[in-house]
């Protein structure tokens, strides 16, 4: 009322006519931007209050009694009034609350059927285990717009909780414990018992985002340890633990809930006292509190001793310890600084609002540390665990090792699929993969420093919080290095989301999808070859079937089904191009089709361009398909290739906010796809050649060709109509043939490219090759080579995937 009898008296409001709905308005601007003003007010000198108590209630109701006084001159009466109905709503309300105290509660909670009240062991192992278990339900709070916030009720019910835990500490007396149970158990939150001395109060169900408390029944001292931002901060619940059991403390409090800003303090446990992480700070840590958090560029602009203008982020300044009034009781500083090495201890407070700092005298301590401070916490928090942590390094041939581990997905995977929840699609984001291909991009690993194999061993332990595990592999015959992310064997329950291989250091602008490997057979391999010819960023492998579910969860490709680790891998790839040019490439199966003659289609999400100017990314896909020996049509909308056009599905729909990246399928038919069989589990080929007496040699072909002498004289029409015959039909009869004309064969089956060749020799020259007939060729392509250039026709031919290699000339 003050503002508008204000500015009714400025000139310009005095000499305009402001009635009827401009004056409606004039009042509602009014009280809008008082409102406005209160709350930035409250956030800046009281965060910890809520902004919305302080305003009139509803919209309207407020403008249209302040317009009633301004316009009757009646204030006196209407704020009367008003009074008059508050006293009486609340002394009503306040007579409600007395008489329904009355009703047994006790009684209606009891247990009928005698359920146990003991509190039963957690099933993870280790604390860690544990916390990093629940740190994954806990990112289903950051999907939501605005998480729950307790009430009174439930923060009073809390604190009483709490009391009988630390009466239960103290005296051990199972009747406090099972009085602090059931008061949990209303507010959806449970008791359970690792490593035998420590109790878990953790939220049962949907996270709501308010907390994690572990309580020590045989502490050695009182202090205690608490994480406000331990979702924002990666490493921070690690550190805590460390600290907690270094220090023997009594409690560790973790904050599971993303702090937001303009919030009004709501959401920040440092500066919202409505939370449980405060009714516990309150309870167990009033004079012996150590809040533990890292410093970030915000918070370095605050802390002491940081406020010069050159000071841009917190690489340069070393880890401090803010101390209010005195040292919290039982810290014990000697090990914090043999923990940490240096540690300023500064006897003053930051500029940052903090709700425990404010309410405590003295005792209570921030640790600020610096980033390069969490190692040794972190080694000695993994140190604590029950299993070692060390990377899985395996050497071999990459092709391999992926069908092996698909073979044994197939056999635990069983029927019992379940979709991936949104809280550990955001984990598997934000805490795995995002840093993962960072640090995956940042080079080679051969030229790794121990901080980055130090960041890898901590990514793989977060991993583990879904079932995953990274392993570092080797693929001797290119001498490439990968990083694959893989589930971990024996983890139950078993869920084969999928299968993701990095090639660290790769610069390549591809990346190869393999949506349906068991389904569309041999596209696995097809896609291994693709994805290393290429030499792309990543090979993405999905891992059920895509019938498994009876509701489609487990087909990666159905545009209704979003929420799948393939399709999240993909997003996570695209958005991190930031715009960068991107193609990726999915390898699928097609079926027979009499009017293709080629062994593969290629089909882009836009098709062709007429008359623009060929794009790199494509031709280069064009050109590696072609070096395979699988020769793409593209498809322009014919009705041979009808229904092989990119389509939509789940990952093709991201790019349409997504710039720079494309999409191309290719679309391989099936005797192409026959081709890229491995001949070890070509169980019949094998029974064949034992038959006919032929040698099966498993070794290079390159080295069996520089054992024997290469035949100057030409192959004989009749000889590659022989092994022409053989190839397409698979009649031993042909080879029996060549046998009976005095030619010796020799089978070679080359364990670099995973291929089956036979070496013709001459007629009565067993030493003297005249051909190299591929077993399971991709058409009918013939390479021709001289001596002089044999070595690199041999790579072209094996890559390919041709049917025959002459050599002409004597060596």
């Amino acid at each position: 009322m003050l503002a508008v009898h204000g500015l009714l008296k400025l000139p310009w409001f005095a000499n305009s006519n402001v009635s009827g709905a401009r004056k409606l308005f004039f009042f509602f601007s009014v009280g809008f931007v008082y409102k406005l003003l209160l709350g930035y007010g409250l956030q800046l000198f009281a965060p910890w209050a809520k902004g919305s108590d302080f305003f009139a209630f509803g919209y309207l109701i407020s403008t249209l009694l302040a317009l009633k006084i301004h316009d009757k001159e009646i204030g006196i009466r209407v704020t009367r009034a008003t009074l008059q109905t508050s006293l009486t709503a609340v002394v009503a309300a306040s007579f409600v609350g007395f008489v329904l105290s009355f009703i047994p509660a006790q009684r209606m909670e009891s247990n009928a059927g005698g359920e146990a009240l003991a509190v039963e062991p957690a099933a993870e192992a280790t604390l860690g285990d544990l916390l990093l278990r629940q740190r994954v339900v806990d990112y289903g709070v950051i999907g939501r717009e605005r998480p729950p916030q307790p009430s009174g009720t439930q923060l009073a019910e809390f604190k009483t909780a709490l009391l009988a835990l630390k009466s239960y500490q103290r005296e051990g007396a199972s009747a406090q414990l099972q009085q602090a149970r059931r008061r949990l158990r209303r507010l959806n939150y449970t008791i359970s018992r690792i490593e035998e001395r420590y109790l878990v109060v953790r939220e049962v169900g949907v996270s709501r985002g308010w907390g994690t408390y572990i309580i020590d029944v045989r502490p050695e001292s009182r202090l205690v340890v608490e994480i406000p931002a331990a979702i924002e901060q990666r490493g921070l619940i690690e550190a805590g633990l460390a600290l907690f059991r270094d220090q023997q403390a009594s409690a560790l409090a973790v904050s599971s809930v993303q702090a937001l800003e303009n919030s009004a303090g709501r959401i920040d446990v440092t500066r919202n006292p409505g939370s449980f992480f405060h009714q516990l700070h309150q309870t167990f840590g009033a004079r012996h509190a150590l809040q533990v958090q890292l410093i970030t560029r915000t918070t370095a602009r605050e802390l002491p001793g940081s406020r010069a203008p050159e000071t841009s982020g917190p690489p340069g300044m070393p880890s401090q310890l803010l101390v209010k009034q005195q040292l919290p009781e039982d810290l014990r500083l000697q090990n914090l600084e043999r923990l940490l090495g240096e540690v300023a201890l500064r006897w003053e407070s930051p500029g940052i609002p903090n709700v425990q700092r404010a309410r405590s005298r003295e005792g209570f301590a921030e640790l600020y540390l610096n980033p390069d401070a969490l190692r040794p916490l972190l080694a000695r928090s993994h140190g604590q665990r029950g299993t070692p942590l060390r990377l899985d390094s395996r050497d071999g041939a990459l092709s391999d090792y992926l069908l092996e581990k698909t073979a044994l997905i197939r056999t635990a995977a069983g029927l019992d699929f379940r979709q991936p929840r949104l809280d550990e699609l955001l984990f598997f984001d934000i805490e795995v993969l995002g840093p993962l291909l960072e640090l995956a991009a940042s080079g080679s690993i051969s030229e790794w420093s121990e901080d980055a194999l130090s960041e890898l061993r901590y990514l793989n332990d977060l991993a583990r919080g879904l079932g995953y595990h990274i392993v570092r592999f080797h693929d001797r015959a290119r001498d490439q290095h990968y990083l694959i992310l893989e589930n971990t064997p024996g983890v139950r329950p078993f869920q084969p989301w999928g299968t993701v291989v990095m090639a660290p250091g790769g610069a390549s602008s591809h990346f190869v999808q393999v949506p349906r490997p068991r389904y569309e057979r041999q596209t696995l391999e097809a896609g291994t070859q693709l994805f290393q010819l290429l030499g792309a960023r990543a090979l993405l492998i999905a891992g059920s079937h895509p019938f498994v579910d009876p509701e489609g969860g487990s087909d990666v490709l159905s545009p209704r089904n979003q929420r799948s680790l393939f399709n999240l891998v993909h997003q996570v790839f695209v958005r991190e191009a930031q715009g960068t040019p991107l193609l990726v490439t999915q390898v699928r199966g097609m079926g027979y089709q009499a009017g293709i003659s080629t062994p593969s289609l290629l089909a882009f999400r836009d098709g062709l361009r007429p008359g623009a100017p060929p794009l790199p990314l494509r031709e280069r896909l064009r050109d590696t398909l072609k070096a395979m020996g699988l020769d793409a049509q593209t498809v322009l909308g014919g009705e041979a290739t009808a229904g092989y056009e990119v389509g939509s599905n789940a990952q093709t729909r991201y790019l349409d906010v997504a710039h720079g990246a494309d999409f191309a399928t290719v679309w391989i038919t099936p005797a192409a796809r026959e081709a890229f069989q491995l001949p070890f589990a070509n169980r019949q080929q094998q029974l064949k050649f034992q038959a006919l007496h032929i040698d099966t040699l498993h070794a290079a072909l390159g080295e069996q060709l520089k054992r024997y002498r290469v035949s100057s004289a030409s192959l004989p029409e009749s000889v590659e109509t022989l092994l022409e015959h053989y190839v397409e039909t698979g009649n031993i009869v042909a080879l029996s043939a060549l046998q009976r004309r005095g030619h010796h064969l020799v089978r070679v089956l080359d364990s670099a490219s995973r291929q089956a060749f036979l070496l013709v020799a001459q007629a009565g020259q067993p030493s003297s090759i005249m051909a190299v007939a591929n077993l399971n060729p991709i058409g009918k392509h013939v390479v021709e080579s001289t001596p002089e250039r044999l070595q690199a026709q041999l790579e072209r031919f094996v890559r390919r995937r041709a049917f025959l290699l002459r050599v002409r000339g004597d060596t």
